[in-house]
């Protein structure tokens, strides 16, 4: 998915800064201060312009971002002001839009979909995407400080082995796989762990899981 992308390019600069500030070339403050709000801004036009279901929570990444960065130049009346003085507010006032607007907190549970490849995405909520099909090739996911639950106990697969990725960030991801699937998980892991319950062997028909998972958890299990 393009967010993989993304965050994996983030990483490698930002790496290369760490390099660079160890070597006393650039500043540790400076890394901090600019690159962290910088990533935030990116992420958050990312998100406006690819995903038009998550364009709030993109628009509230912006703001942070623009915020620390503000403060972080002394630009305007924030270089007088505590970023978590405007912060803490504009979270209030957003949250309260989004109730008020008629958002509902609880899980949203997606309709079921015959897609034989699909690419599911949840920022800031919790999330549930059911899928039917009988054909099912593979998918993405991303998840980003949510709860997102992956239901394919109504599925089958198109082949022996069929691939899904997926990206998690400070988050929990669940995958629900019929009895009948065997998952193999090559997830990477970082601060975080990724509990495989449905092994069956090498008889049955193969699901592969892979991508990162990093400061959140994942489990694979069989339908309930």
């Amino acid at each position: 998915m393009r967010y993989r992308y993304f965050f994996g390019i983030a990483l490698v600069v930002f790496g290369i800064l760490l390099i660079l500030a160890n070597l006393g070339l650039i500043l540790h403050k400076d890394i901090w201060s600019v690159f962290i709000p910088c990533f935030l801004v990116g992420l958050g036009v990312n998100i406006v312009i690819r995903n038009t279901k998550l364009r709030s929570s993109g628009f509230m990444l912006i703001i942070i971002g623009l915020i620390f960065l503000a403060d972080d130049l002394e630009i305007g009346i924030i270089k007088n002001t505590s970023p978590w003085q405007l912060l803490i507010p504009a979270l209030i006032v957003y949250i309260g839009l989004r109730i008020l607007l008629n958002y509902n907190y609880k899980t949203k549970i997606e309709g079921l979909t015959k897609r034989d490849k699909f690419n599911v995405s949840c920022m800031f909520s919790t999330r549930e995407y059911k899928f039917s099909t009988s054909s099912l090739k593979g998918g993405n996911a991303f998840n980003l400080f949510s709860a997102l639950v992956i239901n394919l106990k109504d599925t089958q697969m198109a082949s022996g082995i069929c691939a899904i990725n997926v990206t998690n960030f400070f988050g929990g991801i669940k995958i629900i796989v019929p009895g009948g699937y065997n998952v193999e998980s090559r997830v990477w892991q970082f601060m975080g762990a990724c509990e495989n319950q449905a092994h069956r062997g090498e008889n049955a028909k193969t699901m592969i899981v892979t991508g990162s998972t990093v400061f959140g958890g994942m489990i694979i299990t069989y339908d309930e």
